[in-house]
């Protein structure tokens, strides 16, 4: 039994890799009675779920996968790029760090910034969330940062940082989405940002391996039988 977490911007990011996950074998938990303990204590029991009373309209709680081996995915979505760590700490310091044998934040490469601005400013927030909880003295910090986006490494225990669409161009799953031709978009053999990387290499006449996204490496395929 494994467990995986991802963050992601919106719910649009967390349909699109709930989409990967059922490619592999996983199905979505909808009901509490299906809800691995494991991830009940980020289940709110209560409302208002803050202790100061604000009445959200989207009450926060993870997104759950699971495959028939009992391991599971756990999307968060964050509510906005600005949230995305606040949105990493809760579940660590609840489940501990770890509990997880994959860690990933997807997010956008907005149109302000070049992709290793983007990269650098995540990492930047990852570094004060260390600094902060190391201070409080948090167990399992501070946490192993990577040096680029992109893939990683099996058995590391870094986060893994995708930046849509490709980790190197400026855009959003929604660029990955319209560069999608309709014949692959039912071929669910190829997924969508593996076909999107190779395609978008062979336009530039450039050898480009494939370049899926933590998602292919923090969900890891069942094998029926």
């Amino acid at each position: 039994m494994t467990h995986a977490l991802l963050i992601v911007e919106g719910a649009h990011d967390a349909s699109f890799f709930g989409h990967l996950a059922r490619m592999r074998g996983y199905r979505a938990v909808r009901t509490m009675s299906e809800m691995p303990e494991f991830w009940r204590p980020l289940i709110p029991t209560r409302y208002p779920v803050d202790d100061a009373g604000n009445l959200d309209r989207v009450i926060p709680f993870p997104e759950v996968h699971t495959d028939p081996g009992s391991n599971t995915l756990g999307v968060i979505v964050a509510g906005g790029d600005s949230r995305l760590v606040e949105g990493l700490r809760i579940p660590l310091e609840r489940l501990g760090t770890g509990s997880f044998t994959g860690i990933g934040i997807a997010l956008d490469t907005d149109l302000a910034y070049s992709a290793r601005e983007r990269f650098d400013s995540i990492v930047a927030k990852l570094v004060a969330l260390n600094r902060d909880a190391v201070g409080e003295g948090v167990p399992g910090f501070p946490l192993p940062l990577p040096t680029s986006p992109g893939p990683v490494k099996r058995g590391s225990r870094e986060i893994g940082i995708h930046q849509f669409p490709d980790n190197v161009r400026q855009g959003s799953l929604e660029t990955v989405l319209l560069e999608l031709r309709p014949s692959v978009i039912h071929n669910w053999n190829v997924p969508p940002v593996c076909w999107f990387a190779t395609s978008t290499a062979r336009r530039r006449r450039v050898s480009r391996p494939c370049d899926v996204s933590e998602a292919r490496r923090v969900i890891p395929r069942h094998k029926p039988g």
